[in-house]
């Protein structure tokens, strides 16, 4: 299962971005691959600490979908749930991973190029 945490400040949802090797900015947002037996509140939450050093609270399931994680020729799905996140304090202390982020308008995320985690969010 591939689960992502939506983290709104006010009507602005938090993106992160990575450029591939041709320094194009792809979006996304903070998630977890799981296997069967992982919880995916505990996970969403080490994710968002890791990544964004944000201490995040994992609420309810907000979107339910299927996400590819094979090819565009070769598909394979697995289940991908969107959950509602809070926190205390939206200050982003980024990790290394990422190039960026975004506090993106919630009717501009059509707009972004998302990366492949992401792209359920929008097309389901």
């Amino acid at each position: 299962m591939l689960a992502c945490g939506i983290l709104e400040d006010g009507n602005r949802i938090l993106f992160l971005t990575r450029k591939n090797k041709l320094g194009v900015e792809y979006f996304e947002l903070p998630h977890a691959l799981l296997v069967k037996g992982d919880n995916p509140v505990a996970a969403l939450t080490k994710t968002f600490l890791s990544g964004t050093g944000i201490d995040a609270q994992v609420h309810e399931i907000i979107l339910e979908a299927k996400h590819n994680i094979g090819s565009r020729k070769r598909k394979k799905f697995i289940p991908a749930v969107a959950f509602k996140v809070t926190s205390k304090s939206n200050r982003v202390s980024l990790s290394p991973q990422f190039s960026g982020f975004r506090w993106v308008p919630r009717d501009e995320v059509g707009k972004l190029k998302l990366a492949r985690q992401a792209e359920w969010l929008w097309h389901t």
